[in-house]
């Protein structure tokens, strides 16, 4: 998770189409510690998917930033 975290902001993380984030009501937290705690509880909220490569990491659908990647 820290790799991700390192290379990808935690609002592109979370799928707020998820219905977990309604359940949760993550639109009123704004403390990203507790919005990183959820999101390590509640595995449903990822965006997938989550592609790393080494220290660099994507998040959804990025075929075109994958082939950069040689």
């Amino acid at each position: 998770m820290q790799s991700v975290r390192l290379s990808v902001e935690l609002n592109e993380i979370i799928n707020k189409a998820a219905k977990e984030y309604k359940v949760l009501n993550l639109d009123s937290i704004r403390s990203s510690s507790i919005r990183e705690e959820l999101l390590l509880a509640h595995p449903k909220l990822y965006r997938t998917p989550i592609v790393r490569n080494g220290k660099k990491a994507t998040v959804g659908f990025q075929p075109d930033v994958w082939k950069e990647w040689d």
